[in-house]
């Protein structure tokens, strides 16, 4: 499968009608120059490849905010982790759901990250203590 072009990646604003920049097309499977064909919006943007005629859309992507992420990373995190393991008893866990309610101190079995440890619970969202990571996670919900 071809790879994406840097093209498409970098592209901060959209080309003019009838211009041909280089991007992937999926249909031949390696980068084209593709006809930008007309302007949806001020992001985005139709394309028609100039050798097998695919016609795709193209989407200027916003750039990355710094800092919005809502995971709290530490390097600690497998060390409170292995803490929490011992201190708990981890035959008694309560299965994750989202309508579920849980307290501080409450063990859980997530069933994508496995168990974790309630630090922080709020009416409507625990902060939970993974193996790999520390997440927020909703509960509560009915």
């Amino acid at each position: 499968m071809s790879e994406p072009s840097q093209t498409d990646e970098y592209i901060q604003e959209l080309p003019p009608v009838a211009e041909n920049p280089l991007f992937a097309c999926k249909k031949c499977d390696s980068n084209r120059f593709f006809k930008i064909i007309a302007h949806k919006n001020e992001r985005s943007a139709k394309l028609e490849c100039e050798v097998c005629g695919a016609k795709k859309s193209f989407t200027i992507k916003k750039p990355k905010k710094k800092g919005t992420t809502t995971r709290k990373r530490t390097v600690s995190t497998k060390m409170q982790w292995d803490d929490l393991n011992k201190e708990h008893d981890t035959e008694n866990v309560i299965r994750y759901t989202m309508k579920g309610t849980f307290l501080a101190d409450s063990v859980l079995d997530h069933p994508k990250f496995g168990v974790g440890f309630v630090t922080e619970s709020t009416p409507a969202k625990i902060t939970v203590i993974f193996e790999d990571e520390v997440r927020e996670l909703v509960h509560n919900r009915s």
